[in-house]
């Protein structure tokens, strides 16, 4: 029963992840479909969290669960309605690439499978050494959700900066995703939390690479997904249930929304708006980090979308609109955490200007600070000399010629994503623990956090392979 309650809690959560991914991103062709369907269950667990904390506020965990559940199940037939509604709208099937032959694809698919199941032995060997995953995940996510599935009316103790334990003010996607996962099971089982490190880490995988196949690049999507499923480091940290790898996938998400909401400029973009509103929403309500991406997303949004591309404003400040929109919910349950709860930061609260202003203008720490992300750069992902198979990659594959859009898309994503590896480094220079503390715990963790999107973008912009060995082939006859 436990497995069973667990299961239904997960196809619950998925059902209005998938309608909202396949609404937005307007499916046509098989590759499409499978980008939403890879969306839908992370999507899905970001809103019903988010829906269960606002159920705990108004009345309490556990109080009218079943009202709760029916509600959910409710949503859940809506969703159904929509996917259906989509798949005959979008009926036509959008052209698809063929300049890779099956076969060749064929090779990399298996080199791919094989890939995955090796990582999921890697996966399950931490799973198994580290049940309730490491610090982070018992302190911070696991605890708050014990807190929501066992304090009753009480339950808001476990957000007092008063219980000087963890971080009170951090968000509650992953406390209120595993809370709700223990409802529906009835027990406070382990197995919640590892389904959703499993949910996560897979799908992180899983997007990436049907990204860049929706865009017409199945060859690129095949090999980024090897390279992530090769990343050892990567699997540890969603294996040990530290909140990074869910906000990689909402970052990644959401820079890959970008990426096929800007080639339709000029065109409706409502729907795409909106779901790359909830994708950034999403990361907010996951971590700290996800608010200091949100910040350099909009910055990056306004300079390419409003000012460098010289668009009409009318044309700027609708999907503009239908991002805040899509913004909103994520952004009124923070509201309430902060408020209600009286969550601050304790990073940021008892700071003095002037104690900023002379970290900020100490040259030494810009220097540790410079030299551990050189020296983590040579085994990134978890590899040994980690920069070389990327190079190689870089050196043997030509860069591609990309249309003006795509080009524009991926400046626009380029830049999102070094505004926010700067912001991370800004705050290792102005940290009072100072960066030679808090390196070594914590840069690998924040590198995790990007690393599904920089890949992304490098094969976003490399040629493929197999295109290239089609065209000598068909020279060759």
């Amino acid at each position: 029963m436990i497995v069973l309650g667990m299961v239904a809690g997960l196809v619950l959560a998925a059902l209005p992840g998938l309608a909202l991914a396949a609404w937005g991103c307007r499916p046509a062709g098989r590759w499409r479909w499978a980008f939403a369907l890879a969306l839908a269950a992370p999507l899905g667990l970001a809103v019903t969290s988010a829906l269960f904390f606002l159920y705990a506020v108004v009345f309490s965990p556990g109080t009218g669960f079943g009202y709760y559940v029916a509600l959910e199940v409710l949503v859940g037939l809506v969703s159904l309605i929509v996917v259906r509604r989509v798949a005959l709208e979008r009926g036509e099937r959008e052209a698809e690439s063929r300049a890779a032959s099956f076969g060749a694809l064929g090779v990399l698919g298996v080199l791919v499978l094989v890939a995955l199941v090796l990582s999921l032995g890697r996966f399950a060997s931490e799973v198994l050494q580290n049940p309730d995953g490491r610090w982070d995940a018992w302190i911070d996510w696991n605890l708050r959700a014990r807190f929501l599935y066992l304090g009753g009316e009480q339950w808001i103790a476990g957000f007092s900066p008063s219980l000087q334990v963890g971080h009170t003010e951090y968000p509650l996607l992953l406390p209120g995703a595993v809370a709700r996962l223990w409802f529906y099971a009835g027990d406070a089982t382990r197995l919640a939390p590892v389904s959703l490190a499993f949910v996560f880490t897979y799908g992180s995988i899983a997007v990436t690479g049907l990204a860049l196949a929706s865009l017409g690049r199945p060859g690129q999507g095949l090999l980024a997904a090897f390279t992530l499923a090769c990343a050892p480091s990567f699997l540890e940290v969603g294996a040990l249930q530290y909140a990074d790898v869910p906000l990689a996938f909402f970052i990644s998400s959401s820079i890959m929304l970008y990426c096929l909401h800007v080639p339709r400029r000029g065109a409706d973009r409502k729907r795409e708006s909106v779901v790359l509103g909830l994708s950034l929403g999403a990361a907010a309500w996951t971590k700290p980090e996800g608010l200091s991406f949100l910040a350099c997303f909009l910055a990056c949004w306004i300079v390419f979308e409003g000012v460098f591309h010289g668009q009409a404003r009318r044309q700027f400040a609708k999907p503009s609109l239908w991002l805040a929109a899509g913004l909103l919910p994520a952004l009124a349950c923070l509201a309430i955490l902060q408020i209600q709860f009286d969550g601050s930061n304790r990073f940021l609260s008892d700071r003095q200007v002037p104690e900023v202003i002379q970290k900020l203008t100490d040259p030494e720490r810009y220097l540790i600070v410079t030299r551990a992300v050189l020296a983590h750069l040579w085994v990134l992902g978890g590899w040994r000399l980690g920069v070389i198979p990327l190079g190689l990659v870089a050196l043997s594959l030509a860069i591609r010629d990309l249309g003006r859009e795509e080009s524009w898309a991926a400046a626009g994503a380029t830049a999102m994503l070094a505004l926010t590896a700067l912001s991370y480094a800004m705050v290792y220079v102005i940290s009072p623990q100072g960066p030679r503390n808090l390196l070594p715990t914590s840069l690998g963790r924040l590198a995790a956090q990007l690393y599904p999107a920089f890949i992304f973008l490098v094969f976003f912009r490399l040629e493929s392979p197999l295109k290239k060995h089609s065209a000598v082939r068909r020279q060759a006859a």
